[in-house]
């Protein structure tokens, strides 16, 4: 970063009234805000990196979606701050979830669209091209009604996606250029749950784990279940996991170092951590709440995330709550409450740890705003926010 920039910086952190050093938790009244603009104000530095960010286009019966497509900003890694990029709106609507190819090169995002049987979700592949714009590549059904996660294999040559109100799971070739080949190996699910929001299967996450594993979450059933995927083929394999009656399993982070898995429950309010045994098996850990203690009412949890040191783990509550659980992960992988943080915002659907773990921004989607905060790397606790504001109906979080 130049001179200049260094000092336009110092100068806004004046003028905002600075960040919150102390150790208590970071209120709005401590935070540091910048508007969106489609022109940043700074050049990009060397330490500014690029990330996505999905969005809704339309109102939906959940959201009252406003972006114009997926949102581009950068972080700087220095300071903590953000800018804004550019809206593309190549990638169709609702792109809600979003993946990127390790290359950096492709990004895929589900369409979370379709109302029955006859209209769809779809994935919409995307090429990055120098100036970080996007243009799209190929785009195909997921034979399912709102796709609502997306994820790529280890190597990059499968697209996962699962589909919310059908309660299905497909898997797509990538080729060489970067197009999807047609979708193949959809598996629906079946099942329902005692909650109202559990009548039927609602495959919530999709995932490949370190032994090539695909994992999925499924709200409507309570289930955690696996799969194998040889040679591009996804078949259900034994021994699904099983969380109890109601609690609506939404998000699933393994520890990087350990056998261990970490299920958020959006209907609960918990996190369950599941341990492979000898036998291969995952066998539960450890329940802890999302809230504090003696807190009753609904979590409406959201995302959970973990750093790369498999140290700290970060998951988000909406609702009553709009905020960040901090827990400090011990040597067993079992997770000790720290605190929690305002997310500065309202419902935080996402949020996304930078690569080199020192901080998280939250996607705030009903108030329009990203907040980035610093992680403490003793604590794990978050501070010096920074808000970006008017970034519309932000949803999901990816850095390059």
């Amino acid at each position: 970063m130049n001179r200049g920039c260094f000092l336009s910086l110092i100068v806004l952190s004046i003028v905002l009234g600075g960040c919150d050093s102390s150790t208590k938790t970071p209120t709005s009244s401590s935070i540091q805000t910048t508007a969106a603009v489609s022109k940043a104000a700074l050049e990009v530095s060397e330490h500014d990196i690029p990330f996505l960010v999905g969005t809704y286009t339309r109102k939906e019966g959940h959201v009252n979606g406003k972006a114009k497509g997926i949102h581009l900003a950068y972080l700087n890694t220095q300071t903590g701050t953000m800018r804004y990029g550019a809206a593309h709106d190549e990638a169709g609507i609702n792109p809600s979830y979003l993946t990127i190819n390790p290359s950096g090169k492709f990004v895929y995002v589900v369409n979370e669209t379709g109302g029955n049987e006859q209209q769809w979700g779809s994935v919409t592949a995307l090429a990055v091209n120098e100036d970080m714009s996007l243009t799209e590549l190929s785009k195909k059904s997921t034979l399912g009604v709102a796709p609502c996660h997306i994820s790529l294999d280890k190597q990059g040559f499968q697209v996962l996606a699962a589909n919310y109100v059908t309660g299905s799971i497909i898997s797509f070739p990538v080729a060489l250029t970067g197009k999807l080949g047609r979708g193949q190996n959809i598996i629906r699910y079946t099942g329902e749950g005692p909650d109202s929001r559990q009548e039927a299967p609602h495959a919530h996450f999709i995932s490949q784990l370190r032994d090539g594993t695909v994992v999925t979450a499924d709200l409507g059933t309570d289930s955690i279940r696996f799969h194998n995927f040889g040679a591009g083929q996804l078949e259900p394999a034994s021994g699904s996991v099983v969380v109890p009656s109601g609690s609506g399993p939404r998000h699933i982070v393994e520890h990087p170092l350990r056998p261990i898995l970490y299920v958020v429950n959006e209907l609960s309010g918990t996190i369950i951590s599941f341990r492979r045994n000898a036998d291969n098996r995952f066998v539960q850990l450890q329940s802890i709440s999302t809230l504090p203690e003696g807190d009753e009412r609904a979590g409406n949890c959201a995302a959970i995330k973990m750093t790369k040191n498999g140290k700290f783990l970060y998951a988000s509550n909406r609702g009553d709550h709009n905020n960040i659980a901090i827990y400090k992960v011990d040597d067993e992988g079992r997770l000790k409450m720290v605190s929690h943080q305002s997310s500065l915002g309202n419902v935080p659907r996402d949020f996304e740890i930078s690569p080199d773990d020192k901080h998280l921004i939250v996607a705030n989607q009903n108030s329009d705003n990203l907040v980035s905060f610093k992680i403490d790397p003793y604590s794990g606790l978050l501070s010096d926010p920074f808000e970006l504001k008017d970034v519309a109906t932000p949803v999901c979080i990816k850095f390059f």
